[in-house]
């Protein structure tokens, strides 16, 4: 629920609940530790793809390392972009500190 705050100007702002703040913003620190922890879980992925073509293995690594290497550049921007969401969560100004991650999560592949 959002309450409405003074705005230090006479005019009225809306800031979130502090409690449904909290909630939003843990949300995203998870989101943000769950595709930091994403690349180990990829890169065994990989392994075991270009281990199970045996001596073809060389046919498709250069797709699949084009393919790993792709994969943990998504995951890496979009777990900066859900740590800097979760660290501004009703903020009116940008707190880089809040950037810290949670990484007791990961997403299962």
């Amino acid at each position: 629920m959002a309450l409405p705050a003074p705005d230090g100007g006479g005019g009225r702002s809306v800031v979130l609940d502090p409690a449904e703040a909290d909630r939003v913003r843990n949300r995203f620190n998870d989101l943000s530790a769950e595709f930091a922890n994403t690349r180990s879980p990829l890169r065994s992925a990989y392994s075991s793809v270009t281990a199970a073509c045996g001596e073809l293995s060389s046919s498709i690594d250069g797709g699949a390392s084009k393919f790993l290497l792709s994969w943990n550049d998504v995951f890496d921007v979009c777990s900066t972009e859900a740590a800097l969401i979760a660290g501004n969560i009703n903020n009116m100004r940008v707190d880089l500190e809040a950037l810290d991650r949670d990484s007791r999560t990961s997403i299962l592949l």
